[in-house]
């Protein structure tokens, strides 16, 4: 499975498609931040994604966009490890279906931090063009 075929992965694709054909690769997306909710046992992953997108035709789109953010919604939480948490770019989020049990593995990892957990299924919950915010 290549980095940008976890849309397979997806009960829901929120829209993304009208984006990207492919992708985009999720290692390459600013992870915004995490929300875990334990009434539901679901994590909510914000990313943006600065990788050439096309903006679909007739859509109300404002002017100059330049990410797609979207949030990937995982649910069915179980095995959650989670190790420090600092706000810096460059996170390496990968996911995966575990073919021995069918759930599905995600992981966000850098040098100093680590989260790992698996879930029984991932939908994109929102997906938007916008500009991407001052820094």
């Amino acid at each position: 499975m290549t980095t940008s075929s976890w849309r397979e992965l997806l009960d829901d694709s929120g829209g993304i498609e009208k984006f990207y054909e492919f992708g985009p690769e999720l290692s390459s997306c600013n992870l915004i931040y995490l929300h875990m909710d334990e009434r539901g046992q679901s994590l909510t992953m914000s990313l943006e994604a600065d990788e050439p997108f096309n903006l679909p035709r007739g859509g109300d789109f404002p002017e100059g966009c330049n990410i797609i953010a979207f949030h990937l919604s995982f649910f069915g939480i179980k095995d959650l490890e989670f190790n420090g948490w600092q706000s810096r770019p460059g996170k390496r989020v990968k996911i995966f279906k575990n073919h021995s049990d069918g759930s599905i593995y995600a992981s966000i990892t850098s040098c100093e931090e680590f989260v790992k957990f698996t879930a029984d299924s991932v939908s994109v919950i929102y997906s938007q063009a916008r500009r991407k915010a001052a820094e």
